[in-house]
């Protein structure tokens, strides 16, 4: 069993991870599922440890635009590919992020 600090931040990325894709949909400013997960992290107040964009677009390349981030002026589009990656770092033992990649739909995302 792994300890009780890391189960605790796994259960917090996983959980801002399924606060960030519940609000992912066409039309979305990519901005505000960051701002999702980074609320659900404020919930822990562990909001600190979130030291990076939420995701990012898959295209040719690994890493594409969007970037989801509060700097992103783009929105969601039925047909993008996105991770959704929060994480948390803590300087004593490292951390825990937690990667799902997703294809944006009609209606939301569907992760693959």
């Amino acid at each position: 069993n792994p300890p009780d600090y890391f189960q605790r931040t796994l259960d917090q990325v996983c959980e801002a991870q399924e606060a960030a894709m519940a609000v992912m949909q066409p039309g979305l400013p990519v901005k505000d599922a960051y701002l999702a997960a980074r609320a659900s992290f404020e919930k822990h107040g562990v909001e600190q440890h979130f030291t990076h964009a939420l995701g990012h677009g898959i295209g040719l390349e690994t890493h594409e635009p969007p970037s989801l981030s509060t700097v992103s002026e783009q929105t969601l589009r039925p047909g993008m590919v996105v991770t959704v990656e929060p994480g948390l770092y803590y300087p004593e033992w490292g951390g825990v992020r937690w990667e799902y990649m997703v294809l944006v739909t009609e209606t939301g995302v569907e992760p693959l």
